[in-house]
C-alpha cells in the first residue's frame, strides 16, 4: 500500500478522547453516533451475582464496547478490536458511525497492557474519593470512585475492573467485552471471493499520520477490451484487472514479507480474518485477507488503510451522465437549508432554523437572468438578478477535486454515486460537498462553522434535471392552513434511517428521528375516499380515519403519486373543524405503481 500515496484530505467530524491523562494518553478517534433510546444493550440486563474476572492477557480479536451518553443526552457506541498485538507493537481497530455511514480507523498504541487499561485498573496511587453501587450490563457492582486529573472513573475494588467514567461531561460505561473468563469472543465473518470490476467500482483508501489523514482512491470510469480506465486524484490511466487489484497489495506482491501471525481486519463493514505479514525492509506489518487485498499497513509514521470499497459488493449502475444546466424560462430551482448547533449528523438533536426556497426563472438576457424568490416556510417573495454561471454554480460547482473520497448518497433523484470534497475555507468553516460522478450535480453541502455551527443544504429539485422519483435527502412537503399559516416537512435520508424536520412560519422547528424508511409507509386500507383539488389539480384521494379517546379525530389524506399525504384534518368531538392544512408545494412526486 506503500504505492499509493494519498492526498491531503481530513475525514469527517472527529471527537478526541483521552485516556487516563495522568498515567498514559490513548488518542482514539470516535467516529459513532446513534439516536438516543435506540441503543440496545450488548448484554443481558439481568442481575449477576456473579463477579467478573478478567483474562490474564488480551488477545488478537478481543474487544472492549463502550455506551457514551453526552451531556446533552446524545448516546453513542465506542468499540475497540484488537488487531495486532506484536512485541511493543498494539493496533485497534476502532467502528463506528458517522452520518449513519460507517467508519473506521486503526490507532496504533505501545503495548498490550495500553488496551488492558482500558478495561483494567489496580488505581494504584489514585485519589479516592467516595464508593458507590451503580447499575452496570452485568449487574450491580460495588466500586470505589477515583479522581484521575479530571476524569472519574468507577472501579470495583474485587476485580480491579473499571466499569464507568466520566470525561467532559460524558458518561463512558461498560457493556460488553471479550476479556471476561467465559465470554463469547469477536465474530468473524468470511470474506467472499473479490468479483470481476465493473465501471463505477471504487476502493477508498486512507493514510492516517501522526497530525493529519489524507485520502485516496481509485475509480473505475469506462472499460474496453479488457482495458479499464481508472481515475485517481489529479489524473487517470489504463489498467487491466490484474493491475488494479495488484495496486491493492497482493500477496505475490508481498515480497520480502514473511507471514508472522493471526490478526484481525475489517472489511465491507465486517471483521474477517487475516494474515499478519512484516516487512522488514520498509518496517511495515500488513494485514492480508483471503481475497489477496492488504488492507491495513502500519508503519512508524503511521497507517494506510482501505476504507471502503465496492469489491465484495453487487454492482450497481448509477447514472453518471453530464447534464446540460443551461437556464431556461419557466426552469425552477428547489433548494432545502437546514441549520444548527449539531454536533451529531446522524442524529439531530437541535435545529434553529430550516427553509426551502423556490427560484422560478422569469428571464434570461444575454450573460444575466431574473428570477422570483420565494421562501416556502416564511412566505417571503422578491424578484432577484445573477449571472448565469453563478446561477449554475448553485448545482454545477467548480470545486476542486483534489481532496476527495468516494461515496453514495440518496437524492431525490435516486441512489447516486459521488465524489465526497472537502474545503477549508477562508473564513475557518469546512465545506463538504457531495458532487455526481460524471454529472458534477452539486447534491448535498454540509457546512461547518468555527463556532460548531453547521447548516445542511441540499438540492430538492430543479426542473431541468426532470421530475424528482426517489426518496432522498431534500425531500419536503409544504402544507398551508389557509389562514396564513405554513408548515414544512424536510426529510434527510441515511444509510439506516431518515430524520424530518418540521418547520412552521412562526419559527417553530423540531426534529423527530426514524429508523427506517419503510416507516413512512400507509399500512392498511383507507375508510374514506373522495375527489379533492391537490394544488390545482383534480385528483382521487383516500384518507385514514383516526379517532381519540376524548371523542376528537383526524383524517389523513393521499393520493397517488406522492409519498406525503396532501390533506390533513383535525376535528373536534362534536364534529367541529380545529386544523386544515392542505398540501402547498412539493417535491415528492413519485410515479404510481
Amino acid at each position: 500500500m506503500t504505492s499509493l500515496e494519498p492526498d491531503a484530505f481530513c475525514v469527517g467530524w472527529r471527537i478526541f478522547m483521552n485516556s487516563k491523562l495522568a498515567i498514559t494518553t490513548v488518542v482514539v478517534i470516535v467516529v459513532v453516533a446513534v439516536a438516543a433510546g435506540t441503543y440496545l444493550m450488548n448484554s443481558d440486563d439481568d442481575t449477576d451475582d456473579g463477579i467478573e474476572v478478567i483474562v490474564s492477557q488480551p488477545s488478537v480479536g478481543d474487544y472492549v464496547t463502550f455506551k457514551v451518553t453526552e451531556s446533552d443526552g446524545v448516546v453513542w457506541e465506542l468499540t475497540n478490536v484488537l488487531s495486532i498485538a506484536e512485541d511493543d507493537l498494539t493496533v485497534l481497530i476502532t467502528t463506528g458511525t458517522f452520518m449513519d455511514r460507517l467508519m473506521w480507523e486503526p490507532v496504533i498504541m505501545g503495548s498490550v497492557d495500553e488496551f488492558l487499561l482500558s478495561i483494567k485498573d489496580s488505581a494504584d496511587g489514585y485519589d479516592l474519593i467516595g464508593t458507590e453501587t451503580i447499575d452496570t450490563a452485568f449487574g450491580p457492582r460495588e466500586c470505589n470512585i477515583y479522581d484521575v486529573g479530571g476524569v472519574r472513573y468507577w472501579i470495583c475494588p474485587e476485580n480491579d475492573i473499571q466499569y464507568k467514567y466520566v470525561q467532559d461531561g460524558a458518561v463512558f460505561e461498560l457493556v460488553a467485552t471479550s476479556m471476561f473468563e467465559g465470554a463469547d469472543g469477536l465474530e468473524l465473518s468470511q470474506l467472499s471471493d473479490i468479483r470481476s470490476l465493473s465501471v463505477g467500482d471504487y476502493v477508498n483508501m486512507t493514510r492516517y499520520d501522526n497530525d493529519y489523514t489524507r485520502d485516496f482512491y481509485l475509480l473505475v470510469t469506462g472499460v474496453e477490451d479488457g482495458v479499464y480506465e481508472v481515475e485517481y486524484p489529479n489524473g487517470s490511466e489504463t489498467m487491466t484487472e490484474e493491475a488494479f487489484y495488484d495496486r491493492l497489495g497482493a500477496v505475490d506482491q508481498l515480497a520480502g514479507s514473511e507471514l508472522i501471525g493471526e490478526s484481525v481486519a475489517f472489511v465491507d463493514g465486517e471483521f474477517v480474518p487475516a494474515d499478519l505479514y512484516y516487512d522488514p525492509v520498509q518496517g511495515e506489518y500488513l494485514l492480508v485477507c483471503s481475497d489477496g487485498v492488504c488492507y491495513i499497513s502500519i508503519n512508524a509514521e503511521g497507517s494506510s488503510v482501505i476504507s471502503s470499497s465496492t469489491l465484495h459488493q453487487d454492482y450497481v449502475e448509477y447514472e453518471t451522465d453530464i447534464q446540460d444546466l443551461s437556464p431556461e424560462v419557466g426552469d425552477v430551482l428547489y433548494l432545502t437549508m437546514v441549520e444548527g448547533d449539531l454536533d451529531y449528523i446522524g442524529v439531530l438533536t437541535d435545529c434553529q432554523s430550516a427553509g426551502i426556497v423556490r427560484m422560478e426563472i422569469t428571464s434570461v438576457d444575454g450573460d444575466s437572468l431574473t428570477y422570483e424568490y420565494t421562501n416556502l416556510v416564511t412566505g417571503e417573495t422578491s424578484t432577484q438578478t445573477s449571472i448565469v454561471q453563478d446561477f449554475v454554480q448553485r448545482i454545477q460547482p467548480d470545486l476542486d477535486m483534489d481532496s476527495v473520497s468516494i461515496t453514495v448518497r440518496e437524492t431525490v433523484y435516486g441512489s447516486r454515486l459521488c465524489y465526497a470534497v472537502q474545503v477549508d475555507n477562508e473564513d475557518g468553516s469546512v465545506s463538504y460537498s457531495t458532487v455526481g460522478v460524471g454529472s458534477g450535480i452539486l447534491y448535498q453541502q454540509d457546512i461547518y462553522d468555527d463556532n460548531g455551527m453547521l447548516t445542511l443544504n441540499y438540492l430538492s429539485g430543479y426542473t431541468v434535471l426532470g421530475e424528482t422519483d426517489a426518496f432522498g435527502s431534500g425531500t419536503f412537503a409544504v402544507y398551508d392552513d389557509g389562514d396564513g399559516g405554513k408548515l414544512a416537512n424536510i426529510w434527510i435520508v441515511n444509510d439506516t434511517g431518515y430524520n424530518m424536520i418540521a418547520a412552521d412560519s412562526e419559527g417553530g422547528v423540531w426534529v423527530l428521528r426514524y429508523d427506517s424508511n419503510e416507516d413512512i409507509e400507509v399500512a392498511g386500507d383507507p375508510d374514506v375516499f373522495e375527489t379533492r383539488t391537490v394544488m390545482g389539480e383534480e385528483v382521487e384521494c383516500y384518507g385514514y380515519t383516526s379517532t381519540y379517546s376524548d371523542g376528537s379525530y383526524e383524517i389523513t389524506w393521499y393520493t397517488d403519486g406522492y409519498i406525503m399525504p396532501v390533506f390533513n384534518e383535525q376535528y373536534d368531538s362534536d364534529g367541529s373543524l380545529l386544523v386544515n392544512w392542505s398540501l402547498m408545494d412539493t417535491n415528492s412526486i413519485i410515479a404510481s405503481a
